[in-house]
């Protein structure tokens, strides 16, 4: 993915240092899996970033973003509840395919 990495943002927020205001976000760190997810996509897979039965969370200033992205999960053999949220699909799987398919730039920038 060309030295860029996957994050969930969990809460925006800035600070004011000097007179000077930071935009910031708090975000989850999502890991790559193996080189290419499988010879069919082409699509990187992607897990939470746990470290010692934690999150790896971190602090970073908006300019370090370059545009978001668009996850899909890899779903199992088995069906979801019919009262499954879609809200918390990144809470209910384990593991994502990055999309490069999502837009233009996407797929130009880090394929």
């Amino acid at each position: 993915m060309k030295g860029m990495k996957v994050a969930r943002v969990g809460l925006l927020f800035s600070f004011t240092h000097d007179e000077r205001t930071y935009p910031c976000a708090l975000v989850e760190w999502f890991s790559k899996i193996g080189r290419l997810s499988d010879d069919v996509t082409g699509m990187w897979m992607v897990r939470l970033d746990i470290q010692h039965r934690d999150r790896n969370l971190d602090v970073i200033h908006l300019d370090a973003f370059l545009r978001g992205t668009h996850l899909l999960p890899v779903f199992g053999k088995d069906f979801l509840p019919t009262n499954f949220v879609p809200e918390y699909s990144l809470d209910a799987f384990g593991t994502f395919y990055v999309n490069r398919f999502a837009d233009h730039h996407m797929h130009g920038i880090i394929f």
